[in-house]
């Protein structure tokens, strides 16, 4: 065997999880990883019963020997639904239309949006509340916006962490946020219903 042929068979063959995996490389959120790495898991193992290194080039872009289309996505969307609220598979499906947008710039031939699929309201009797992970994961969604994405990016993080009502968030100004020295944390300070004011760090 000549040096030529030795290098190239050493040569690190590109594959689907590698790409997968340069995808996830874009967060620096471990947990954004670990929960899209999840929701990526969750849907090929409902599409093909197969994990991620079994993948091929063409299960990313066919289902059975048909080119993947929303009417395999719907199918999923129901399946979904039935343990989870319409946020939570609102946001695994927004996590496989980021994959497939950067799919598509990977030079598979694929087309994002359709993953736009409607998904419809849970009924619920109280409000839905989202994990800390779940609302950073929102958060770096929301850079993807077209517009103001930084700006929403840090309102949800700081609704998040603070548990301030939106209106309320909505008026804050500089002067409302200080530094506490002796804590080593800052607090915002608002005035919120009845004109009561609310300290949140």
């Amino acid at each position: 065997m000549s040096q030529a042929t030795a290098t190239v068979q050493q040569l690190p063959i590109k594959s689907v999880l590698n790409d997968i995996n340069v995808f996830l490389m874009e967060y620096e959120s471990n947990d954004t990883k670990k929960e899209y790495l999840r929701d990526i898991k969750e849907f090929y193992q409902f599409i093909h019963g197969k994990e991620l290194s079994s993948l091929t080039k063409d299960d990313i872009t066919h289902v059975h020997g048909d080119k993947m289309l929303k009417n395999h996505i719907i199918p999923y969307v129901n399946h979904l639904l039935k343990k989870n609220t319409s946020d939570t598979v609102n946001r695994k499906i927004s996590s496989m239309k980021a994959l497939y947008r950067e799919f598509k710039g990977y030079g598979y031939d694929v087309d994002n949006s359709i993953f736009s699929v409607k998904i419809p309201k849970s009924v619920s009797t109280g409000y839905d509340v989202l994990r800390p992970d779940e609302a950073e994961i929102m958060a770096d969604l929301a850079l993807g916006e077209r517009y103001h994405g930084d700006q929403l990016h840090c309102f949800i993080l700081l609704s998040a962490t603070t548990s301030i009502r939106v209106d309320a968030l909505l008026s804050i100004e500089l002067k409302d946020i200080h530094f506490n020295s002796e804590q080593n944390y800052y607090t915002v300070n608002v005035i919120d219903k009845r004109k009561s004011v609310v300290e949140a760090p």
